[in-house]
């Protein structure tokens, strides 16, 4: 369940929302149908060790979880289930939450919450170069300027982004040596008449 908030980065009310049906899984693909707000639907592709994970949790853990409550078609259909055999609603779903940060040595340890790690999926996609749009979309944000409001800031990001800027770079002469001038547009020079 961690896996999966942590991964896909879906809403707690998608994650306690999802039926078994909601999830296609075929050799070599498995894909997560979810349902979002305002009645969107979305489906995205579950990596292999999160595909290996979900199969292992639908194999061995979920029917001994199912076995122990009363046995509800709400639950048979649910997804995920507590440990009391019954669809896992939000509450449960931090507490597990909690319940896990408090195996992390306190050094390490932050308070979390689901929409805490959705933030966290966020920023971590876009720092390893996915597309704002793509973020978006895998979190279910109609607007990407929804998705600019969950990435959080990345300690020397703007002094990467300077240092790669293209105006700062650089130029090489012909044969590939570096003249030690940065280069510039045609009309920064002050000899044109742009200038």
């Amino acid at each position: 369940m961690i896996a999966l908030l942590l991964v896909l980065g879906p809403r707690v009310s998608e994650l306690v929302r999802a039926d078994l049906d909601d999830v296609v899984r075929e050799p070599g693909a498995a894909r997560w149908r979810i349902r979002g707000k305002g009645g969107t639907v979305r489906t995205v592709s579950l990596s292999a060790p999160l595909e290996e994970a979900l199969g292992d949790y639908l194999t061995t853990l979920r029917p001994t979880l199912l076995a122990r409550g009363d046995v509800t078609p709400d639950a048979q259909r649910a997804l995920l289930l507590s440990w009391r055999g019954r669809r896992m609603d939000a509450q449960s779903v931090r507490a597990l939450l909690t319940r896990a940060m408090g195996r992390v040595p306190g050094d390490l340890r932050r308070g979390a919450t689901p929409h805490a790690l959705r933030h966290t999926t966020a920023t971590l996609l876009v720092a390893h170069g996915w597309d704002v749009k793509v973020v978006a979309e895998l979190l279910g944000h109609a607007s990407i300027a929804t998705t600019g409001v969950y990435l959080d800031r990345i300690e020397g990001e703007l002094a990467a982004a300077i240092a790669a800027h293209p105006l700062t770079t650089r130029s090489e002469a012909p044969g590939g040596a570096a003249t030690g001038e940065p280069d510039r547009f045609p009309f920064s020079d002050p000899g044109t008449a742009a200038g």
